[in-house]
């Protein structure tokens, strides 16, 4: 019996433990757990040619797909686009900042000369 189902667009397949087609996918692994709700199984994990990664849990029957984080690396030598998306994922940091540990601003002070 072959289920099809689809996750996050990726079409899902196989008799036994359900999988993407083989020509999206870049690279596959999986590992064992151990809970002491389900017992010990292997939750599959695949990366896709377009850059997300997803995984199977056959325990839940429960499928995940997202794209990974990417780390800002800036080199020696930065390029524009470079630059602008530093900029970008500082201000993100600063907004999250700014919600978690809000500033609270002194009054005025006036500086004599």
């Amino acid at each position: 019996m072959t289920m099809q189902n689809v996750v996050g667009g990726v079409p899902t397949s196989g008799p036994g433990v359900p999988e993407p087609p083989q020509v999206m996918v870049a690279k596959q692994w999986s590992i064992a757990v151990n809970s002491p709700k389900y017992g010990t199984f292997r939750v599959y994990f695949f990366r896709l040619f377009d850059g997300r990664t997803m995984c199977y849990n056959p325990a839940k029957r429960q499928w995940k797909i997202w794209r990974p984080y990417r780390n800002l690396v800036i080199g020696k030598r930065i390029t524009t686009k470079q630059a602008k998306r530093a900029v970008r994922k500082l201000q993100d940091i600063r907004k999250v900042a700014d919600a978690i540990f809000p500033v609270k601003h002194a009054s005025k002070v006036k500086v004599k000369r």
